[in-house]
């Protein structure tokens, strides 16, 4: 990451809306020194997940499903942001 995108913070951050209670729940995790993570989230249901949106560095607004493991990647050289995983055509036409 660029030394601009570490001044915004060192956690990378997802925020959930819990239908349940109908509030905005934040999870959190520190970045290492490559900027990397790993964060698991307790999902009921499908939910609409905001990756990053406080510091705004990735903004980043799709669709996260229980049980599923996804991977991240922003190469901030180019812009390019994508997910990697299973079954994510659905996440990445939401970036794009």
């Amino acid at each position: 990451m660029p030394a601009e995108a570490w001044q915004k913070g060192k956690e990378f951050v997802v925020d959930i809306q819990n239908i349940i209670i109908d509030e905005q729940e934040s999870f959190s995790t520190p970045l290492d020194s490559l900027g990397r993570f790993t964060l698991k989230i307790p999902l009921l249901n499908t939910s609409q997940a905001f990756v990053d949106w406080d510091w705004g560095r990735s903004k980043v607004s799709t669709v996260f499903e229980p049980n599923e493991s996804y991977f991240f990647l922003h190469d901030f050289s180019s812009g390019q942001k994508m997910f990697m995983g299973a079954d994510v055509r659905l996440q990445n036409e939401l970036i794009t």
